[in-house]
């Protein structure tokens, strides 16, 4: 086989195992997705042993904070969902699920209490609040985290609509981007990029470099 032919049949070679190896990457995190989506169905038929959201407070200091909708039972296992709100920009900036033994969940929770001022709430309101935090989100051109439509799940039918909360969203009447510590630069210019596009120079803030209050959490 002459020299180039075989330089050409071990790139299609290498190829070939690139595409092998993509192609199961997705096959377990579409098996992994499947497996979340699943076990969030099923623990939505669980009682609601603890829902809670960021104070008005904690908001108004902060612009972001945790939503946190558990059920189960601390004598056996406890699912929670869990949304981090950036009520001034991006909506539900991440999201995601957690299974535990019950008897952790109290510490878990305390965990949350010591980063954030919270309240307890009833789940409709919790749902609201990840819903309206999405709509303003999405007039704004940003999509929730790729995890929230798992995590949402474990809400069950749970009716945002019989919540009579008001939620209010933005600073001053307009977007506020503030970066956190795992917001890197492209993230940070996709925002700005999107904010310049909807909004318009002048229409918003932004607030580079800061380490926010719940970003940290996952």
């Amino acid at each position: 086989m002459a020299r180039n032919e075989r330089k050409r049949q071990q790139k299609l070679a290498r190829r070939k195992k690139k595409r092998a190896a993509k192609r199961t990457g997705g096959a377990r995190e579409f098996t992994r997705d499947a497996m979340l989506r699943r076990e969030a169905r099923l623990a939505s038929t669980l009682p609601v042993l603890h829902c809670s959201i960021p104070s008005p407070e904690h908001f108004d200091d902060m612009g972001i904070g945790t939503v946190a909708l558990a059920r189960g039972s601390l004598s056996g296992e406890v699912t929670v969902a869990i949304f981090l709100i950036d009520i001034y920009c991006l909506g539900v900036k991440d999201a995601g699920l957690l299974r535990m033994p019950g008897h952790q969940f109290p510490e878990y929770i305390g965990s949350l209490d010591m980063n954030e001022d919270r309240e307890v709430c009833e789940p409709d309101c919790a749902r609201k609040l990840v819903l309206d935090s999405i709509t303003y989100a999405s007039n704004l051109g940003f999509t929730p985290h790729k995890d929230y439509r798992q995590a949402t799940l474990l809400f069950g039918d749970v009716d945002a609509a019989s919540c009579n909360r008001e939620f209010v969203f933005g600073y001053n009447g307009k977007p506020k981007y503030i970066s956190g510590p795992h917001d890197d630069p492209a993230m940070i210019q996709r925002v700005i990029t999107t904010l310049e596009r909807t909004c318009g120079s002048g229409n918003y803030e932004v607030v580079l470099g800061m380490s926010v209050a719940g970003d940290d959490f996952f």
